[in-house]
């Protein structure tokens, strides 16, 4: 899997497949406001936050590669 693929992944999907599987367990998520709710706090936390946070390591620790992949 390449670079790109494993970031869709874990930034795109990784948070609506937790949030799927989270409102088919949950018996509290009953109501349409509720699942929304559900579904935006896994991408925030995942698909943001994580984001963010892999953005600042790989511009930090990987300033020069960063630096020539953007140009």
């Amino acid at each position: 899997m390449t670079t790109v693929g494993l970031r869709v992944f874990i930034f795109a999907l990784l948070p609506l497949l937790l949030a799927g599987t989270a409102i088919l367990f949950d018996r509290s998520t009953s109501t349409k406001e509720r699942k929304l709710e559900t579904v935006l706090i896994f991408l925030f936390a995942i698909a943001v936050a994580g984001s963010g946070i892999a953005n600042f390591f790989a511009h930090f620790f990987l300033s020069d590669v960063v630096a020539e992949s953007i140009g």
